[in-house]
C-alpha cells in the first residue's frame, strides 16, 4: 500500500473515527511475511492506534465467517482467552464479551463490545465496526450479562476498531484492521505502545492461516433485500 492510498483510506474512516494523524511515510513500522503495520498517534490519547493489512488467499465469506465466530477468538485473536456472544439481533448488530491476557505481570483485560457489519452490495466489500459499550449489561438480568460481572479483570472502556474486507477476486481478499484502545489500570503508555506490532501481526497471521486452511469449508451467507448480511454459517 502506498502512502497516498493509506492516506485516502484513513481520511475516509474519519466518519467513524475522530480525526487522526495520517501516515507521512510510506514505510510501515513492520513489513513481515506479507503483513504491513503502521502506528499512529490519536489526538487526546497517550496510547497509539495501529493500522494493518494483509492479502489472504481465501474467499471473503470464509474470512467473515471466522471473524464473526467470537467463540473461536482464541484461535485467531492475539492473546484472547475468552469470547462469548451476549446478544445477537443479527450479524449486523451484536454485543460481545471478550477477555485478553496482557502480560504475565499485568491483569487481563475484559471488554463489552458492540459489533456492526455493513456490506457494499456493489463491490462486495465488508466492514466490521467495533466499539466499547460498557453500559450494555447495566440492569440486564440475562445469564450472559451476569457472567461478565465480578470478574477479576480490568475493564477496557475505550475501544474503537474496524475490519475492512475487500475482495481482490473470488479467492483472494485484502484484510485491513485499524484499532485504538486505552487499556485502563496503570499500564504505562510506552509499554503498551511497544506491543502494538505484536497484536495485529499475530492476529492477521492467524486469520490468514485459518482462512486458507478452511478455504474448502462451504459457507452460506444470507442477505436481506438491500444486500446486507443477515447470517453466515458453515454447511
Amino acid at each position: 500500500m502506498t502512502v497516498k492510498n493509506l492516506s485516502i483510506i484513513l481520511l475516509a474512516l474519519t466518519q467513524f473515527y475522530p480525526p487522526i494523524a495520517v501516515a507521512q511515510e510510506s514505510k510501515p513500522k513492520l513489513d513481515k511475511q506479507g503483513i504491513k503495520i503502521w502506528t499512529e498517534k490519536v489526538p487526546g490519547s497517550r496510547f497509539k492506534q495501529f493500522i494493518a493489512e494483509v492479502d489472504i488467499d481465501a474467499r471473503i465469506d470464509t474470512v467473515i465467517w471466522l471473524l464473526s465466530d467470537i467463540s473461536r477468538c482464541k484461535e485467531w485473536l492475539h492473546n484472547c482467552t475468552k469470547g462469548i456472544e451476549l446478544l445477537q439481533r443479527n450479524i449486523n448488530d451484536r454485543h460481545l464479551y471478550q477477555v485478553n491476557s496482557v502480560h504475565k505481570w499485568a491483569k487481563s483485560r475484559d471488554y463489552i463490545i458492540h459489533s456492526s457489519v455493513s456490506r457494499n452490495s456493489a463491490t462486495g466489500e465488508i466492514t466490521i465496526q467495533l466499539s466499547a459499550d460498557n453500559d450494555f449489561c447495566t440492569n440486564k438480568k440475562s445469564e450472559a450479562c451476569q457472567s461478565t460481572e465480578a470478574q477479576p479483570y480490568i475493564r477496557v472502556k475505550v475501544l474503537k476498531g474496524l475490519f475492512k474486507l475487500t475482495p481482490i477476486n473470488d479467492n483472494k481478499v485484502t484484510v485491513f484492521w485499524q484499532q485504538h484502545l486505552e487499556p485502563g489500570g496503570k499500564l504505562p503508555p510506552f509499554i503498551v505502545n511497544k506491543l502494538l506490532l505484536d497484536i495485529p501481526w499475530n492476529t492477521l497471521n492467524n486469520i490468514r492461516h485459518l482462512a486458507e486452511k478452511e478455504q474448502s469449508t462451504p459457507i452460506r451467507m444470507q442477505f436481506d433485500h438491500a444486500g446486507q448480511i443477515l447470517s453466515t454459517e458453515a454447511h
